[in-house]
């Protein structure tokens, strides 16, 4: 019983230093033409959007008032609408840069990234799937994608929120290059 343990340690261990080793998945495939400094065209975005009250009485596990706090993050993921957007990758990584502030320093082979919103985790990761390019945020059980496409010269970011079974309608965001 003690060799069979000794074996399953092992290779368990060799498993996970080589998963480390390794550098996580292969480099996901970005899109050309995303790349570079993008401003807003509010005339042909999807206008301002409130807090959407639809999920107000939601319930996630976790501690008293946690649900609140995990809606909020969401929701100012899903609502913003920077003015300017900048993309660039460097080393493995991807930048994406938002005006007014914020930065994600993302690696593109797919592993997560955390940071804080409101005080609230939120991992981030790069996706290629069926719906396109983008990235993931996940705060609690509340998952916001932003998918990213360039139609017609435009860089077009749509957001949606989906939470306890429920899919809040997307936002689209266009952008010009600059």
């Amino acid at each position: 019983m003690r060799r069979i343990i000794a074996t399953l340690t092992s290779v368990v261990v060799l498993a996970l230093s080589t998963a480390c080793a390794s550098g996580g998945g292969a480099p996901m495939p970005i899109p050309a033409g995303i790349m570079g400094d993008w401003g807003l065209d509010e005339s042909i975005s999807s206008p301002p959007m409130e807090l959407p009250t639809l999920v107000a009485n939601t319930t996630i596990a976790g501690a008293p008032g946690e649900s609140a706090a995990i809606q909020k993050a969401a929701f100012d993921i899903l609502l913003r609408r920077p003015t300017g957007l900048t993309l660039q990758t460097y080393e493995g990584r991807l930048v994406y840069a938002t005006m007014p502030g914020d930065t994600m320093d993302l690696s593109v082979d797919g592993k997560t990234t955390t940071r804080l919103v409101n005080k609230q985790a939120v991992r981030t990761r790069i996706f290629v799937d069926d719906s396109g390019f983008g990235f993931e945020h996940t705060i609690g059980v509340i998952r916001v994608r932003e998918t990213l496409a360039v139609v017609g010269g435009r860089l077009e970011v749509t957001r949606t929120i989906r939470m306890a079974g429920t899919t809040i309608p997307h936002v689209v965001l266009r952008y010009n290059a600059t």
